[in-house]
């Protein structure tokens, strides 16, 4: 049970970190919707973040999430009082949710 919970702070303080990072990656904070707006960029200095290395550390924590919250169910299948064979089905059952 402490798994999961601890799964589910990380997961809430991973999305407000990452928002507030792609939020904050640009000073002026409003430069980042106007970024591709010439008029506002010829009167502002903008600078921004590398927003392609932020966008790759997201995507590889969140793949790393997605594994253990499906990887998570096993554990309790293991302990259930049933054939090897059908908690091996149950584990493929569950894996199919990474597809």
């Amino acid at each position: 049970m402490y798994w999961i919970w601890a799964s589910i702070i990380f997961v809430v303080l991973y999305f407000f970190a990452f928002t507030f990072t792609i939020i904050f990656s640009c000073s002026p904070i409003e430069g980042y919707w106007h970024y591709f707006d010439i008029a506002w960029r010829l009167q502002n200095e903008l600078h921004c973040h590398n927003e392609g290395a932020e966008i790759v550390s997201v995507v590889i924590i969140s793949t790393l999430q997605d594994f253990f919250l499906c990887a998570l169910p096993i554990v309790l299948i293991w302990n259930l009082q049933i054939h090897k064979r059908q908690k091996i089905a149950l584990c493929g059952i569950f894996g199919m949710g990474l597809l």
